[in-house]
């Protein structure tokens, strides 16, 4: 029983160890940067948190992909503009940028800081 608590434990760690690794290597794009990029041709959002954190508040223009949805869903985003995605702080932004790269779309960017930093 020890060991398969063991084998559990390296498991959980190694899957935290993988999600700092996407937010670390996922590009990202400051909020006042993103922000000059709101409503311009060639820029899409797409917030990645739940329904109801959307609908309590977002970036106005934003399309709402729930991070678990993001790849059933991938054909709703074109991939001739520059993306930046938003989740709360970073964390599910990283993960859904590295999705979409992993993907085949090229010019995809976390919001860094998330909403939490957007003013």
């Amino acid at each position: 029983m020890q060991t398969f608590f063991n084998i559990l434990l390296v498991a959980l760690l190694l899957y935290q160890l993988y999600n700092f690794y996407q937010i670390y290597k996922a590009p990202t794009i400051l909020p006042h940067e993103a922000k000059k990029l709101l409503n311009k041709q060639g820029v899409f959002f797409i917030d990645v948190r739940t329904k109801k954190e959307f609908e309590n508040r977002h970036i106005k223009g934003a399309k709402n992909i729930p991070l678990n949805h993001l790849k059933k869903r991938i054909t709703e985003i074109p991939k001739d503009v520059k993306i930046i995605v938003v989740c709360q702080s970073g964390a599910r932004s990283a993960r859904g940028t590295m999705q979409l790269l992993k993907s085949g779309f090229k010019n995809v960017y976390s919001l860094k800081g998330g909403m939490l930093a957007w003013k």
